[in-house]
């Protein structure tokens, strides 16, 4: 601001310095991570972490993180050392921008339009932060438009103070009222950390705005006078934490996430813990002794040498992440059938791709004996529906009927409820796939529905390793999210009773407390047939009694995969023929649901009788 106004800015000099700032500590990170990477991770994710390399050079890795993830808090970020880099994109991105943004402002508006325009940006991020926040969390998390408020606050403070000097009060009373506010502003910050909340969503920004509130409030006393706490926060301690903060930031994620990819599902040890945090800082250390404080020595003028060292690095860490992405040799130390079961990711219903997350398409969704025209029966529910769709096509070329498919990912077929905010986007596409099943169900001769769903998940949230979350099931009468599930059911079990359908439900699939494919590829790469502890055993029962119930009072048939999947010790099986039976840590491989077959076969010889 002060450099605009004096004449003296230059776009060259800012970008270099911010490049300066950032770049070589991050790209000695961005290469000891691949290095690591190289002997860690599998395939998929060795591949992915070269898109995110490319995405960091690009100053578009939250671009990238919210595209390949979607959701920061899944049970699969940990297979992504480079996760934490989405907030430096977004910073990236800010600064890329703001310059040019404050240069118009400053010197062709008068003080009125600097103000106002400062204010206006501010309030349409802030906007947006807010609609994001209810109608596309994932997006308005990572994406820099609902971010950019939290930045321009620092912006707006740094106007008023570079603006108005501030009027200092030497009142005790104002000097008592400066101490307490100094206090509610760091007690508000460290609120927003430890108060338990949704991760993401509406909740979540909540904390997002009591942080930065206290934040900015806690510098702006600082500015006025020396508070209790910022005398605190100024012992040499907490000053040497915050000039390696940097490169705390660049290492902490990686070190944890490359050593607990390896040890899924069990936690860090409290000593490994303790010797990885101790790491993280030996290396911010010497990362900013070594690499952060030399380049910062280094002369913007003349730039030309610095230019050569910032494209060179660049491109540098461009041709490693495009050689990472696009080549198929993978890291050495990984045997054959430890890649089998890595695959195993992969392993999943060819038809996804045409029917599941897609609008309803029944031409190019029916499956099984290619010499009839029309399905006589249909899969229907969410993307667990999806997964077992391959034994369906099995079974159905061994039986000569057709079948259909109609998937959309967390979305069980369940009528009259809804999900947090009943307006959302995503309750929209909900009850769009809900109606679109309904009439394909009217307009063709389909006798049979099999439904299946993640249905604990419906009422519990997530299990402990997909990240704990509540439940935010509702109906228009019910806020306690087991009551709607019941009455969503019901409602669709009853709908489809009233047009005469034959109703097969499908009970929940035992959920695993790993990433399946990737624990069997580390841990059991030299066995073929593999059981574990089923680990959450009692979301999945607790269930049963509403079922039957529904089966006593409707007649629909229920269909139960724990006997084909666990054995009576409690054991079920994640691996099968030197193949993972999972793809995740809950939705069945392409090849575990064949082990559905039996399971599925009476159902099919009473479709065989009925044609």
């Amino acid at each position: 601001m002060r450099q605009i106004q004096d004449d003296k800015f230059s776009f060259r000099t800012f970008y270099l310095r911010r490049f300066r700032r950032i770049l070589p500590a991050l790209a000695v990170m961005l290469m000891v991570t691949m290095g690591l990477s190289w002997f860690v991770l599998l395939p998929e994710d060795f591949k992915l972490l070269g898109r995110h390399v490319l995405a960091t050079v690009l100053i578009i890795p939250n671009i990238s993180i919210w595209s390949a993830s979607g959701n920061y808090f899944a049970s699969s970020v940990d297979a992504n050392p480079l996760l934490d880099l989405w907030s430096l994109g977004v910073e990236e991105q800010f600064y890329l921008l703001m310059p040019l943004f404050l240069f118009i402002l400053i010197r062709y508006m008068s003080s009125l339009w600097v103000k106002w325009g400062l204010v206006g940006a501010l309030l349409m991020s802030f906007g947006l932060a807010v609609w994001s926040a209810i109608f596309h969390p994932n997006a308005g998390f990572y994406w820099s438009p609902s971010r950019a408020w939290e930045l321009l606050c620092g912006v707006g403070l740094a106007y008023f103070h570079f603006n108005y000097q501030p009027v200092i009060n030497s009142k005790q009373s104002t000097i008592n009222n400066y101490e307490w506010l100094a206090f509610m502003a760091l007690a508000v910050i460290l609120a927003s950390v430890v108060i338990p909340g949704s991760t993401i969503g509406e909740i979540a920004f909540i904390h997002q705005l009591v942080a930065v509130f206290g934040t900015a409030l806690l510098i702006h006393l600082h500015s006025f006078r020396q508070t209790l706490v910022s005398r605190f926060l100024s012992w040499k301690i907490f000053v040497g934490i915050g000039l390696i903060s940097y490169p705390i930031y660049l290492w902490r994620w990686p070190l944890f996430s490359l050593r607990s990819y390896v040890l899924s599902p069990d936690m860090i040890p409290w000593y490994e813990t303790l010797l990885l945090l101790v790491l993280c800082f030996v290396l911010s250390y010497l990362t900013w002794q070594w690499v952060e404080q030399p380049a910062r020595r280094l002369p913007i003028r003349p730039s030309k040498s610095l230019v050569k060292w910032v494209v060179t690095a660049q491109l540098v860490l461009f041709i490693t992440g495009a050689s990472f992405w696009l080549s198929n040799d993978f890291p050495r130390l990984i045997s054959p059938e430890a890649i089998v079961y890595a695959e195993g990711v992969n392993d999943m219903n060819p038809l996804a791709k045409k029917c599941h997350h897609t609008p309803l398409s029944v031409k190019d969704c029916m499956f099984g004996h290619l010499l009839l025209i029309e399905p006589q029966f249909i899969v229907l529910g969410s993307s667990h529906a999806n997964a077992i769709v391959p034994v369906f096509a099995r079974l159905a070329n061994q039986y000569a009927l057709k079948g259909l498919q109609t998937s959309l990912s967390n979305s069980p077929f369940l009528l009259d409820v809804y999900k947090g905010n009943a307006t959302s986007l995503y309750n929209k596409k909900w009850k769009e796939f809900n109606e679109n099943s309904l009439r394909a169900l009217d307009e063709l001769p389909i006798q049979d529905v099999f439904l299946a769903g993640r249905w604990a998940e419906s009422i519990y949230g997530n299990t402990k390793y997909d990240g704990v979350s509540v439940s935010k099931l509702r109906s228009s009468t019910m806020t306690d999210p087991k009551l709607a599930f019941e009455y969503g059911l019901e409602r669709s079990v009853a709908t489809l009773v009233a047009k005469g359908k034959r109703i097969w439900l499908v009970l929940p699939v035992p959920e695993m407390d790993r990433t399946v494919p990737r624990w069997l590829a580390f841990h059991s790469a030299g066995e073929t047939d593999i059981w574990v502890d089923n680990p959450y055993p009692e979301r999945a029962a607790s269930l049963r009694p509403f079922f039957e119930k529904l089966s006593q009072k409707y007649g629909i048939h229920l269909l139960d995969p724990l006997p084909h999947l666990c054995r009576e010790d409690g054991k079920c099986r994640i691996a099968y023929n030197g193949k993972s039976v999972y793809s995740d840590s809950n939705h069945l491989s392409a090849s575990g649901s064949m082990l559905l077959a039996e399971m599925l076969r009476p159902a099919f010889e009473v479709m065989k009788r009925g044609k």
